[in-house]
């Protein structure tokens, strides 16, 4: 077990049409975690309760083993954020948003920012509003990533940005992730994304937490098997995840740790996509 980067410990928020049920899970210094969830998952709620802008209603926030009061300055200081939207001005250029982040954050590396502006091929003279409509979010990551930050909080990092653009953005995310005392928390509502760039993943539905696990876990821990209905009674109920009937049987997601030996060695359980997990923990259609 390595260095806890940030540690979030059953927290919650309600809303009159919402809650965030607890949410539970840590973040390991060296590694990266990627938070799914569709639209009013609550991934942006917790993000904001990260970044201090709301408060939760119970639960605790840790950065580095230190719980995180009212005073958030010191974390905001260390943490990387791309937002979704928003940030500058479209009325300024590159040279003038360094200038301002130069006088925010002690460990500003200016150095830093006109290096990777120029392999984003980011203009620093013109207006961000003459530029393309990824030029705004290759500023937020530049932001957030030229102040020595430990901690990266994204959300859609990606978003806006053309193919070779998202690539160079992909492999700074995924090797700011594998420094010592460094960690990325990205939010996004595309798992692929998550499961490419990502060692961890989190996954939200309705503000409930589905689970938070290693990619390898997830894999040892489910297994999946299409088969007829005759097979499918062999399986023990509890090993059953969910299921869909078909025509000629079914599909089950199942667990392999309640799966007997010697009926695993029998029955063509498969190794299930990230998606097909997902569904079956979730979609009301899949039933026990």
């Amino acid at each position: 077990m390595g260095r806890k980067i940030l540690e979030i410990e059953a927290v919650t928020k309600k809303y009159k049409e919402f809650t965030l049920e607890p949410v539970s899970f840590s973040l390991e210094a060296g590694s990266s975690m990627g938070v799914m969830g569709a639209y009013g998952s609550g991934k942006t709620t917790l993000l904001k309760i990260l970044t201090g802008q709301i408060r939760p209603e119970a639960g605790t926030v840790k950065f580095f083993g230190k719980e995180i009061g009212k005073d958030k300055s010191e974390m905001l200081e260390y943490c990387g954020i791309v937002p979704a939207e928003g940030g500058f001005p479209d009325c300024l250029n590159a040279k003038e948003i360094n200038k301002i982040l130069k006088g925010c954050y002690k460990n500003w590396q200016e150095a830093c920012f006109f290096e990777l502006a120029d392999r984003f091929s980011l203009s620093l003279t013109r207006p961000l509003k003459e530029l393309t409509r990824g030029a705004g979010q290759k500023v937020r990551i530049l932001a957030a990533l030229c102040h020595e930050p430990k901690l990266l909080l994204l959300d859609e990092p990606l978003k806006g940005l053309e193919q070779e653009d998202r690539e160079l953005a992909e492999n700074l995310f995924r090797e700011f992730g594998k420094q010592e005392d460094q960690g990325v928390l990205s939010f996004t509502e595309q798992p692929e994304e998550a499961e490419k760039n990502c060692d961890n993943l989190a996954f939200l539905y309705k503000g409930r937490l589905i689970f938070a696990e290693s990619q390898e876990t997830l894999r040892k821990r489910y297994g999946f098997l299409e088969a007829s209905d005759e097979k499918l009674e062999l399986v023990p109920r509890s090993a059953w995840c969910g299921i869909r009937r078909t025509e000629n049987g079914g599909c089950l997601l199942l667990e392999r740790a309640a799966l007997p030996k010697e009926l695993a060695a029998e029955l063509p359980v498969e190794v299930p996509a990230l998606t097909t997990i997902m569904e079956y923990l979730t979609k009301e259609a899949v039933k026990r």
